[in-house]
């Protein structure tokens, strides 16, 4: 799953047949207009919208509805988000720390949630709810959401636990499929799928390492807006570079870098990229 805000075109998320080659740039667009607008004030609100794009972006993918046999209508979409939010969240959870330690993640989390309900009612109004019913129906959504998140991480720990995908199947069966069965190779395909997502999150952290291993600060030019010179290319400060991080800050010789809740320096010189652990950047 890759992992990078609605306005006008937001219900082309769930509106049946849309296709994601088509339809998607135009939805991404306005999606990026919208949240980078509402939530862009701090680096974990930035990263919290760009996590969720991707997130929906990867529930759009038309394999999901073709070899998953999932539905292609609104609530086959609507399915397809929550199983990758909850994908993502279970896994930050089980990166969270306890204690104060854990805050900054815990805080991720919930900015997470913030734009997936953002979202949700966005898409509502766009859909002619008017403002009396939005308020009623996001709350059903969010009980659907919290009863699946934990389904599907009832039944990933007992994957975890067992080797067996049975849990992770019925699971799947009662609310991917809204309890009519799937054929057994659709099923196959989507539990393999889980699996393989949840791989890959799970390789994230590597991931972001090597990213940030290939990330060279060659100058810095100081002033009211300050700017950087990155492998070649010119960033300022609340841009996005190599996908997962973004930029903080510009000061001295130093460039300040975030991807999931944690910090990470650039400095003009010799050493490797400074990795200071997991903690709140403001």
């Amino acid at each position: 799953m890759a992992l990078g805000p609605p306005s006008v075109n937001v219900t082309l998320c769930f509106r049946p047949g849309a296709k994601s080659d088509d339809k998607k740039t135009v939805m991404f667009k306005a999606l990026k207009s919208f949240f980078s607008r509402r939530f862009a004030r701090r680096p974990v609100d930035r990263q919290a919208h760009m996590l969720y794009v991707a997130t929906v972006e990867a529930a759009r993918q038309q394999a999901l509805f073709e070899e998953g046999g999932v539905a292609d209508t609104l609530d086959g979409r609507f399915d397809m988000i929550i199983l990758h939010l909850a994908l993502v969240l279970n896994r930050l959870r089980q990166l969270t720390p306890e204690g104060e330690e854990g805050a900054p993640v815990r805080e991720l989390e919930t900015c997470i949630l913030e734009v997936y309900f953002a979202d949700m009612d966005q898409a509502l109004r766009e859909m002619g709810v008017g403002d009396l019913g939005v308020g009623k129906r996001v709350k059903v959504m969010a009980k659907a959401y919290m009863g699946r998140r934990l389904a599907y991480g009832a039944a990933l720990e007992a994957m975890d636990s067992t080797g067996n995908r049975s849990d992770l199947e019925d699971a799947l069966t009662r609310n991917a499929y809204r309890g009519e069965a799937p054929s057994s190779a659709a099923l196959q395909w989507l539990g393999d799928y889980v699996v393989r997502q949840r791989q890959a999150l799970e390789a994230r952290a590597k991931q972001i390492d090597a990213a940030l291993g290939g990330l060279s600060l060659q100058s810095v030019m100081l002033g009211s807006k300050p700017v950087a010179r990155i492998n070649g290319e010119i960033y300022r400060v609340g841009m996005t570079i190599a996908d997962y991080f973004i930029i903080t800050g510009i000061e001295g010789r130093e460039v300040t870098l975030f991807a999931d809740d944690k910090t990470y320096t650039l400095s003009i010189d010799s050493s490797p990229p400074k990795r200071p652990g997991s903690r709140r950047n403001r």
